[in-house]
């Protein structure tokens, strides 16, 4: 007998019309039977649950439909019945994720950021920071070029003494730097990253070769010295860099190497300070890489500012 599927819903409208939800769930359920993937049956189905009160099971039919949209390649779809699924409830962190995915497909990365920061916030209250890094990993994939998110993945990383991975995020910060001819912002990124972990000589050595190779003799000698101080051993990179503090000519292997000072920047501003670069940290001050980014109010993230000077 062949499945008469308009006499089934006319039924089902019958039972709801008067109230009775659960008889037309169970009418609308045989037309799911015969079409498992009717996204209209579906969430006709998904409504009359969360009209009963039963948003658990609400959620398992709207998440089906959210699959199924996301599939097909109805993304806006998708994104629509995915934000019913946390209006019913916000506890469902999977959606975060899965909105962010999909606000990521259509462009939107403002939107997508905003997803993956609450999944953050969450995992952070719930000191899931497995997850957390979880996250930023997927933020620096979003926006490579973003440091802010290498920035909390590194700090993540420290905390959780993962030290190679936060010279690898710190490493990352200091390169997009250097590629904007950043010089002495990269060195400080450099030197915060040398300060937690100094026994990573090939760390140091290509900061150091980085730096020298961009141009930015003055802040090589300055994060050898400093590496020298927290680890003595690091004071064989300076002849791999033609940094030793003895012998020759500047310029020249075997040459000391100093910082390039603007002579009239240095008599009206501090001393040594030169031009567009920043002043040393205090020693014994807490380093704040936040000092050589900047904000950006709108955004409320941290940002390169990346304009020609």
């Amino acid at each position: 007998m062949a499945f008469k599927r308009d006499k089934v819903i006319r039924s089902a409208e019958k039972y709801v019309s008067k109230g009775k939800l659960e008889a037309a769930i169970k009418q609308y359920r045989k037309v799911l039977d015969e079409q498992p993937n009717d996204v209209n049956t579906l969430n006709r189905v998904g409504d009359l649950y969360s009209r009963l009160g039963r948003d658990e099971e609400a959620i398992r039919f709207f998440k089906k439909i959210a699959e199924q949209y996301t599939s097909d390649g109805f993304f806006v779809k998708a994104i629509a019945i995915n934000k019913k699924i946390i209006r019913l409830d916000p506890s469902h962190l999977e959606v975060y994720e899965k909105l962010a995915e999909l606000y990521a497909k259509q462009g939107l990365m403002n939107e997508a950021r905003s997803q993956y920061q609450v999944l953050v916030d969450n995992y952070l209250k719930q000191d899931d920071h497995a997850s957390a890094i979880n996250v930023y990993q997927k933020l620096t994939e979003l926006e490579p070029e973003n440091p802010s998110h290498h920035l909390k993945l590194a700090e993540l990383y420290e905390e959780q003494d993962l030290y190679d991975e936060a010279l690898k995020a710190y490493r990352t910060i200091a390169e997009l730097m250097l590629e904007h001819d950043r010089g002495d912002e990269a060195a400080r990124v450099y030197e915060r990253a040398i300060e937690i972990h100094s026994e990573d000589l090939g760390f140091i050595t290509d900061a150091v070769l980085g730096l020298k190779d961009g141009g930015f003799n003055g802040p090589a000698a300055r994060i050898l010295a400093r590496a020298v101080e927290l680890n003595p051993q690091a004071e064989r990179i300076a002849r791999l860099a033609g940094l030793e503090e003895e012998g020759g000519e500047p310029g020249e292997p075997g040459a000391a190497v100093e910082p390039e000072v603007d002579e009239e920047i240095e008599e009206e501003g501090p001393p040594g300070a030169a031009r567009g670069e920043l002043e040393p940290t205090p020693e014994g001050e807490a380093f704040d890489i936040g000092s050589v980014l900047e904000e950006d109010e709108e955004e409320g993230v941290f940002v390169l500012d990346l304009e020609e000077e």
